[in-house]
């Protein structure tokens, strides 16, 4: 681990590539109060058509048009790398995916870009927050 999680989520044994309980409990609770806000948010748009609407589906898209374009990077950057699942036709079912993410984001109005921004920057503000004071790699 390089510190930048959370200790009491870090596994006891690299090697067993497992999550302590406390991991999988975080996670848990992040995801249950990620949908309870997306639900709120969802009705509140349902009743007046706001920016709301589509702002967790952009996030969706675009973290597997990231995904897309990772896999074509790190099958050229690190090619003996194990890899538990392979994207057969590399790199051309990693290029259709991100095709089809780019059309599906590039329909949709600014406000909801613009709350995706705000909300990107929000999270990564806290990510790297907290990597910077906690990182074994920077000490």
């Amino acid at each position: 681990m390089d510190g930048t999680g959370s200790p009491g989520a870090a596994s006891d044994e690299p090697e067993a590539r497992q999550q302590k309980p406390a991991g999988a409990w975080a996670g848990y609770l992040i995801f249950a109060l990620c949908l309870m806000v997306l639900i709120v948010l969802d009705a509140r748009a349902a009743y007046d058509h706001s920016w709301a609407q589509f702002t967790g589906i952009t996030a969706v898209i675009l973290a597997f048009a990231i995904v897309c374009v990772g896999v074509v990077v790190l099958r050229r950057t690190a090619p003996q790398a194990r890899r538990p699942f392979r994207t057969p036709w590399v790199p051309a079912v990693p290029a259709l995916g991100f095709v089809c993410c780019a059309i599906l984001m590039a329909f949709l109005p600014w406000p909801t870009w613009r709350q995706l921004f705000v909300w990107l920057a929000i999270g990564l503000l806290i990510y790297y927050g907290y990597g910077r004071h906690h990182s074994k790699l920077r000490r």
